[in-house]
């Protein structure tokens, strides 16, 4: 099911173009908890998902290889067993 919410997110452009930055409430408020978010102390969770998102991105780089190496230690576990 797709999220109603998703599309009523505020979402803002960055750019000027030399004008004054002309910023809606809603957006600012959602900048506003953002930042919050961001400010307070990772949890344990959030300190695992970012290992586990370094990991991936570490294994996504390195695909075929990967592979190769996953292979290896499958093969050589039934091997042992």
């Amino acid at each position: 099911m797709i999220n109603p919410q998703l599309h009523i997110l505020p979402r803002w452009n960055t750019a000027s173009f030399g004008d004054s930055a002309n910023t809606l409430p809603m957006e600012l408020n959602a900048l506003g908890e953002h930042m919050q978010q961001c400010s307070r102390r990772p949890g344990p969770l959030f300190v695992l998902w970012c290992r586990a998102e370094a990991l991936h991105q570490g294994l996504l780089a390195r695909f075929v290889t990967s592979l190769t190496l996953l292979a290896a230690v499958a093969g050589a576990a039934a091997l042992v067993l």
